[in-house]
């Protein structure tokens, strides 16, 4: 690629943004999926900078992950309520408004509520409890600590610039962990737009015997993450309902995309935990969820010898590296 060539992709106008119309279902369910995927990227990429010791970076960029994520439920709600009738101006408002910080975060709040009711009885979406509630006070001034920890601005009191002081690690690690275990629950019912689309079908009443027939193995270890984090939210991780289940989950879906869906599970866990061991709130968040697994994993007649020895050294290579 030519120095020519760089500047002209560079410097390439892109579309207009959209600002007005109804979008259709597919649109939408196309738009949270995305939303949700770069919301997790945002958040990965946060502990990545906070092992390396760049808090101030990392903040920001999960202030980022946040606003990608509250636009999902401002847009499932948008959409809802045109399609049930409730508000015929329900998209000029959105193109309009687009919803302040605050209202995008009080939405993330209790998003999937109007779905939980018929989901209960798929053991996948019968847990309901988070760890962390951030105040209105967090909520307001999301784009201010933001910007804070992007810029250097002149102020009255002096020059401010990002920094990593205790309080803003602090800060920080609070705000990653209230925002990963949404997005995590949230990753059940967006992860792919099959997903989303069935999320959408299901909020608008459309009946059918299973909310989605879609296992996929990035959706497998979706569901399995959700139902971790759940029964970890409490301080005392809930291992024997973890158990169960997982044995009742098991007969959904094939036994392989099950085990393989596991063994991503498993990694992706042992990354955030060993990342997130300067960030005291992260880390107890989802050791538990982490510890989960790994009793799942000696769980002989569920998961059988050779497998559970498979995870159990996916989730402890070092351990099994120093026992072999």
């Amino acid at each position: 690629m030519t120095e020519d060539d760089i500047v002209s992709w560079l410097s390439r106008k892109p579309a207009p943004i959209r600002r007005d119309g109804v979008l259709t279902k597919t649109e939408v369910a196309a738009a949270t999926t995305a939303y949700l995927n770069n919301g997790l990227s945002l958040f990965d990429d946060a502990l990545f900078l906070a092992a390396g010791n760049r808090v101030a970076r990392a903040a920001a960029l999960t202030v980022l992950g946040l606003e990608e994520i509250a636009k999902i439920p401002l847009l499932v709600n948008t959409f809802l309520r045109y399609e049930h009738g409730v508000e015929k101006e329900a998209w000029k408002a959105y193109w309009n408004a687009g919803g302040t910080h605050k209202r995008k975060q009080e939405l993330i709040l209790g998003y999937g509520q109007i779905v939980r009711a018929v989901m209960d009885g798929d053991p996948v979406h019968d847990r309901r409890l988070y760890r962390y509630y951030a105040p209105e006070t967090v909520l307001e001034n999301l784009d201010g600590f933001k910007q804070r920890n992007f810029y250097v601005d002149l102020r009255m009191d002096g020059i401010h610039a990002p920094s990593s002081e205790q309080e803003a690690v602090n800060a920080f690690d609070y705000l990653l962990t209230f925002g990963q275990e949404r997005a995590d629950s949230f990753r059940s019912w967006h992860v792919s737009e099959t997903r989303s689309h069935d999320y959408l079908d299901m909020a608008l009443g459309k009946k059918r015997e299973r909310w989605t027939n879609s296992y996929k193995i990035d959706e497998v270890s979706a569901d399995i993450l959700y139902q971790a984090i759940a029964f970890s939210a409490s301080q005392v991780p809930n291992y024997a309902a973890f158990y169960s289940y997982a044995e009742n989950y098991k007969d959904k879906v094939a036994d392989t995309r099950f085990k393989e869906a596991l063994l991503v599970l498993g990694a992706a866990l042992l990354r955030r935990v060993k990342a997130s061991e300067p960030l005291p709130l992260y880390y107890a968040r989802y050791i538990g969820a982490f510890k989960l697994m790994i009793g799942l994993s000696q769980e002989e007649k569920l998961l059988g010898k050779s497998f559970g020895r498979k995870l159990h050294s996916t989730l402890l290579p070092q351990q099994t590296k120093q026992s072999g």
